[in-house]
């Protein structure tokens, strides 16, 4: 089996990243094409779901977060360890100053 690891995963349930490629221009449309993008998101996994490509209970993969996933949900019972992790090595917090996810 693998490491220990912050991301759950396990060997025998394979879960592939969603992958959707958008572009546009000018920001006064960027609330247009970001709920856009999430939307055609929904409906893959949704198809993903049925032909047995993610699972119900797969954990959310990090870097295909909008930023409408909390931490929790994405590392589920190893948060803690994480929050533990982060308060000893980064104790100003200076790593939330980044875009991602927050821990």
């Amino acid at each position: 089996n693998s490491k220990p690891a912050a991301w759950p995963h396990s060997r025998d349930r394979v879960v592939v990243p969603l992958i959707a490629c958008f572009l546009w221009e000018g920001e006064e449309n960027d609330k247009f094409w970001l709920a856009t993008m999430q939307h055609a998101l929904d409906d893959i996994k949704v198809v993903a779901r049925r032909e047995g490509c993610i699972y119900e209970d797969s954990p959310a993969y990090p870097i295909l977060d909008f930023g409408t996933t909390d931490a929790e949900v994405v590392y589920r019972e190893n948060i803690d360890k994480l929050i533990a992790i982060r308060k000893k090595y980064d104790p100003d917090n200076v790593m939330g100053l980044t875009g991602g996810l927050k821990i």
